[in-house]
């Protein structure tokens, strides 16, 4: 079974076109990495953040997922820093308005 995902993905230590390179090469999409800024600072800290969507098969998990993209970038450079944010597509809260409809 697979699941569509959104994911966000912050990393501090590699650059952005290695970043860019390995999601598409893993995951078959593209994310297109961008400064990440701070209110009020002019320059980047380093950090890089993106979005994108990703379909995760074979029965892997978001954690399964976010341990991969760690080990990748920490394999590159043992100080880099990785997080990520998963939110599925295909179970997202809804609210629902107007006359119920029935039979």
């Amino acid at each position: 079974m697979s699941r569509n995902y959104e994911v966000t993905l912050k990393v501090k230590g590699i650059v952005k076109e290695t970043i860019e390179k390995y999601i598409k090469d893993e995951f078959g999409t593209i994310i297109d990495m961008e400064p990440e800024y701070h209110l009020g600072e002019m320059k980047n800290n380093g950090v890089f953040i993106g979005t994108a969507e990703v379909c995760l098969c074979a029965g892997m998990m978001e954690n399964d997922a976010h341990e991969k993209i760690s080990e990748y970038f920490k394999a590159i450079n043992a100080q880099a820093l990785v997080q990520t944010q998963w939110t599925d597509l295909e179970d997202l809260p809804f609210e629902e308005y107007g006359d119920e409809m029935t039979e």
